[in-house]
């Protein structure tokens, strides 16, 4: 079992893996004991997040959708909504954004887009709303067992992308480049493939068989932009929190079909490609 938030359309947005694999599905709103039997309309394992329709209407007669919100600011205050064990009632925690990264999903295996935070995300709290300023900022949906009071919720722009992503009523998922990418902090390796003092950049020294099969991408090209945006000999690219974050993040946010602005040195010369996203993680 799990939460779930209403959202516009008359949806029930939770996680992924709150309804993975279930067999039959059933809703209750706070403070009825009616259960409504309900479907899975999208699953997107990627990105932990499922949509699920309610087959009978009146579910949604006394309800309100939450808006959502946009990415919060580290020191955002974040109150937590969900079922987690310890009893069977709606249980509310609150505490602070403490962090913005690009991390590892449990659920799937793959990075994206997480917000940590330092109020208490247990089991069963899994797919309940994350309030900032009375707008959905993320849904609750892994806890760090190692540490105290450390959580993570899926924030907005994930949410969005799984949104747009099903706006054809299929989930294509979320997009990505087979590379390997070596970091260049080393002053020789600059020196190696033409890299000046002020430029940043990451090696290329493997491709898969489908990359190098399609001819854009060679092993040796040096990576020195993303959409735009120089990437760092880390790899790393300036972030919304003044920080800087994993460039891979640059492609987990766009959709499958669109294309990438690359910016690569090859053989010393600077080249610009727009790259297809032709396939998902």
């Amino acid at each position: 079992y799990g939460t779930g938030v209403v959202i516009a359309g008359n949806r029930i947005l939770t996680n992924a893996h709150v309804i993975d694999n279930s067999v039959q599905l059933q809703v209750r709103k706070v403070g009825s004991d009616k259960k409504y039997p309900a479907e899975v309309a999208f699953i997107s394992d990627e990105r932990d997040l499922a949509l699920v329709n309610v087959i009978d209407p009146e579910f949604f007669s006394d309800t309100q959708v939450i808006e959502l919100g946009t990415l919060p600011i580290l020191g955002d205050e974040v109150t937590t909504y969900g079922f987690p064990i310890g009893g069977k009632q709606l249980a509310i925690t609150r505490g602070i954004v403490s962090r913005i990264d690009y991390d590892y999903y449990a659920h799937s295996g793959y990075p994206n887009l997480v917000c940590q935070i330092d109020a208490a995300i247990n089991p069963g709290a899994s797919g309940g709303p994350a309030i900032v300023n009375g707008k959905l900022a993320g849904l609750n949906f892994q806890g760090l067992n190692q540490a105290d009071n450390v959580g993570y919720i899926i924030p907005v722009p994930v949410i969005e992308s799984f949104l747009t992503d099903v706006l054809d009523k299929k989930v294509d998922g979320v997009p990505e480049i087979a590379f390997i990418v070596q970091s260049m902090e080393n002053e020789q390796l600059r020196k190696r493939y033409g890299l000046q003092e002020k430029d940043g950049g990451v090696l290329i020294p493997r491709l898969s068989g489908l990359e190098t099969e399609r001819g854009l991408l060679k092993v040796g090209d040096v990576v020195v932009s993303m959409d735009g945006q120089s990437v760092s000999n880390d790899g790393t690219v300036s972030f919304a929190t003044a920080d800087r974050i994993d460039s891979n993040i640059l492609i987990a946010r766009r959709q499958v079909g669109e294309t990438l602005p690359l910016g690569i040195i090859r053989d010393g010369k600077r080249m610009d490609i727009n790259f297809p996203l032709s396939y998902t993680l």
